[in-house]
């Protein structure tokens, strides 16, 4: 039996496992490593897909808000479109009692001058009272006519007054305790046709009953007839 005897180098054992330390260390900082780079990566990623999520979250907030604008927009176009029509109706309505007015003026007139002739002196051809909106105001009319050949000029004044009843008596009033507007003499100098027109104001206990409208001269004697009318046949 041969026997082999091996010389005892422990130098060479340390180097051997001090190489194999170093190898295992160095192992497991590349593995501690590649595991961080990895977490590090995980986590960009997660903060990259995080920053969409807001940007894609701050566009819809955004978009929301727009969206309100456009509601409140078209809640105002809505509310605009329906004062407009409430406007247009109003005017409307406005016109029509307009044209009914002037149609109501246009026959009054038209009556007026179907029945002018040639006349000896200046003549009431129409009266007309029409209520005004407040307490007792009304508007009043009156047309006087002058129709001669000659084209000469009538002067005078017109005499005007009121009949009624307040609190059971029976009252008159002049033009000039009842005027509100329009002429306090009610004198007149015109050629053929003229045209008289105020308000009044009576009286809320008054209960108007008949008015009477005369011509007069310029010293206040009446001329023609006296023209007596029912105060509720000439209202309006």
């Amino acid at each position: 039996m041969k026997l082999t005897i091996q010389p005892h180098n422990p130098v060479k054992k340390y180097c051997y496992w001090f190489l194999s330390g170093i190898s295992i260390c160095l192992m497991t900082v590349i593995a501690v490593d590649f595991g961080s780079w990895k977490y590090l990566s995980s986590i960009v990623q997660h903060n990259h897909h995080y920053q969409n999520l807001l940007e894609e979250l701050a566009e819809l907030e955004k978009e929301n808000k727009r969206l309100h604008l456009d509601i409140a927009r078209l809640g105002k176009l809505g509310d605009a479109e329906k004062r407009i029509r409430a406007d247009n109706h109003t005017a409307l309505v406005n016109s029509e009692k307009k044209i009914s007015q002037l149609q109501g003026e246009l026959e009054f007139y038209r009556a007026i001058v179907r029945s002018s002739e040639v006349d000896k002196g200046p003549r009431i051809k129409g009266v007309r009272i029409k209520q005004l909106p407040g307490a007792s105001r009304f508007e009043y009319k009156i047309v006087l006519t002058y129709i001669n050949k000659q084209h000469k000029y009538a002067e005078g004044k017109i005499r005007f007054s009121l009949r009624g009843t307040s609190n059971g008596d029976k009252i008159v009033y002049s033009h000039n305790d009842l005027a509100e507007s329009g002429s306090k003499n009610m004198k007149f100098k015109f050629k053929h046709f003229y045209l008289f027109e105020g308000t009044l104001r009576l009286p809320e206990s008054l209960t108007p009953l008949q008015i009477e409208v005369s011509v007069a001269d310029n010293r206040g004697r009446i001329v023609g007839e006296k023209n007596v009318y029912d105060w509720l046949a000439i209202v309006n």
